[in-house]
């Protein structure tokens, strides 16, 4: 019997990498399949971006070949410049930026610098499914701080006060938050902040979807509060603001003696980023802030739209999402597991849903929706289906 590293135990498979390969046979099979499971926007990479590439390739024995590990000083001084001017966060492009690929892999370094085997890190539950992966690989112990509807999914600090001990040492942050939508507002950002320097805690936040918020929602970079800018990792990535997803750039930015451990990691894992993907990335901070206000204008219409009809819906519960690009609804009176669920919508009505589920335990009831993924003017179809599973489910 062949044995394996105790670290994989309780690590699972990615849930919306398992719906697509589904999605992909069904398509195959010749079947109309909406698929509102992926936070892939829907858009285009900018030409711009996409020709600042090509031109690196064209340039002989240049960005064909490893770059600096940190990645091009051109791009590390273009994501100082970025959060200095969007996040009043000042940031030495030196020392104190990593480009990395992907914001998972931020995510991932950080977490593999910070947390010894049997730490604990704070985790909001429901959130991106990899933050837990990542901290068990890391030897950590996830602790989950629950996000109830009856609260509408907003952070409870007495909950999360209530859930420190001795042996915590980090908390993984993501606002706008996913699958949730919810939008953390300045004031529960300081109450963070305070609890965090209460307790000696670093926090790795993610920032992917600081673009895309509504209703004229704020977001607030966590390090830019008093006394967090030392203790805190923003990571970020061109993925989901430039339509960038396949490029895998993102970036780490916090403290010199931080980066430099994960730095170390980065190193022996990657060697460095795509050195033509960051000369594209270069071109996405600079020149194209626009492409960004666009599809945060096409996302707006259609969380409204979306919005809109499925409170006409019956056996549906949702709250309007704030930011990010996501609904994430219950379905009260449905006796099942958000797997099931989901299997069921896609089966009976050929739209893809990603189980709550897969987010934590306080996800269970409910299905992720994403917005990136699909077109407005495909949006009546979903209410449809939906209406149509619904009433079958509960017929």
């Amino acid at each position: 019997m062949r044995s394996f590293a105790s670290r994989i135990d309780g690590v699972e498979y990615s849930a919306t990498i398992e719906l697509s390969d589904r999605i992909k046979q069904m398509q195959a099979e010749g079947q109309d399949v909406i698929t509102m499971a992926a936070a892939r926007p829907d858009f285009d990479t900018p030409d711009l971006v996409k020709e600042g590439a090509v031109s690196a390739l064209r340039v002989p024995n240049e960005y064909t070949a490893y770059s600096e590990s940190r990645g091009l000083l051109e791009l590390r001084e273009a994501v100082a410049d970025k959060l200095r001017d969007e996040n009043e966060l000042d940031i030495d492009p030196e020392r104190e930026i990593l480009i990395t690929v992907g914001a998972r892999e931020a995510i991932f370094l950080a977490l593999q610098v910070l947390v010894e085997p049997g730490d604990e890190v704070l985790v909001l539950d429901p959130s991106w499914l990899t933050y837990q992966a990542a901290i068990k690989l890391a030897g950590g112990i996830p602790v989950p701080i629950p996000l109830r509807p009856e609260n509408d999914y907003r952070l409870d600090i007495d909950r999360m006060k209530s859930a420190l001990t001795d042996s915590a040492r980090v908390m993984v942050l993501n606002t706008p938050n996913n699958p949730t939508g919810v939008v953390f507002s300045r004031d529960e950002m300081r109450a963070i902040a305070e609890t965090a320097m209460e307790n000696d805690l670093v926090v790795i936040t993610d920032e992917i979807y600081e673009h895309f918020l509504y209703d004229g929602s704020e977001h607030v970079t966590l390090a830019t509060l008093p006394g967090m800018r030392e203790r805190t990792v923003t990571t970020n990535a061109c993925s989901k603001a430039w339509a960038m997803t396949g490029w895998r750039v993102g970036y780490g930015a916090g403290p010199a003696d931080i980066i430099d451990r994960m730095l170390l990691v980065h190193q022996h894992l990657v060697s460095s980023p795509c050195a033509f993907a960051q000369k594209g990335a270069v071109l996405a901070f600079t020149e194209a802030r626009e492409n960004v206000k666009m599809m945060v204008q096409a996302y707006n219409r259609r969380r409204e739209l979306l919005a809109d009809g499925l409170a006409r819906l019956p056996g549906i519960r949702f709250s309007l999402p704030e930011g990010a690009c996501f609904f994430f609804p219950q379905f009260p009176g449905l006796d099942m597991d958000s797997r099931e669920l989901s299997r069921q919508f896609l089966e009976r009505g050929a739209i893809a849903l990603t189980p709550g589920g897969a987010f934590g335990q306080e996800g269970e009831g409910h299905l992720r929706m994403s917005f990136a993924s699909v077109n407005e003017k495909r949006i009546p179809d979903v209410l449809e289906r939906i209406e149509k599973v619904l009433n079958e489910l509960h017929s």
